[in-house]
């Protein structure tokens, strides 16, 4: 069986779970992590989701994140390479069941990659803007239950949704910075 999407209240266990998580990150990675952030919308107050946590590790050298592989393996992430991102190294986690799920994305960046930057102001944003969660939620909630056996189409018809925001979010910071100044 495929993996199913469904999207679940907000629970505050998120947080919890990203925690656990960083600090096993944290020793794995050592000396290659500059920064770990909760992102995705397990990491937004209030929002509902899928309750996959997502953690975005920036890191010094990319390719060296290939040697991390089997220690990562040993503390269950599995290891996917780029998975479709260019400069980006995956990994994720499953309960230990019979069902397929996966709790945990792992996304790992090299420091200055654009996308890592587009995946920050996408969460900030909509910690900011009830409205703009509000009507995320509303997208996620339909998608997941047209598209509940196909991960992959539930995820592109986000795509337009999400790439409008980051422009938003883009002029908002960007303005801020400049009232700020």
């Amino acid at each position: 069986m495929g993996r199913k999407i469904i999207v679940e209240t907000y629970d505050d266990n998120w947080v919890t779970d990203y925690n656990k998580s960083e600090v096993t990150l944290k020793n794995i990675f050592n000396t290659h992590l500059i920064d770990i952030q909760h992102i995705g919308s397990t990491s937004i107050v209030g929002l509902a989701s899928k309750p996959t946590i997502d953690i975005l590790m920036i890191v010094k050298d990319i390719k060296a994140i290939d040697e991390l592989n089997d220690l990562m393996e040993k503390h269950g992430f599995i290891a996917k390479g780029e998975a479709g991102i260019e400069g980006r190294r995956y990994f994720y986690k499953t309960l230990d069941t019979d069902v397929f799920k996966e709790t945990h994305h792992i996304h790992v960046y090299e420091q200055g990659n654009p996308k890592y930057q587009e995946e920050l102001l996408f969460r900030d944003y909509l910690r900011i803007d009830n409205q703009v969660m509000r009507d995320y939620q509303a997208l996620k909630t339909t998608l997941s239950k047209k598209y509940s056996n196909d991960p992959r189409l539930y995820t592109e018809a986000k795509a337009s949704f999400i790439q409008q925001i980051i422009k938003v979010a883009r002029l908002h910071y960007n303005q801020s910075t400049l009232a700020n100044g």
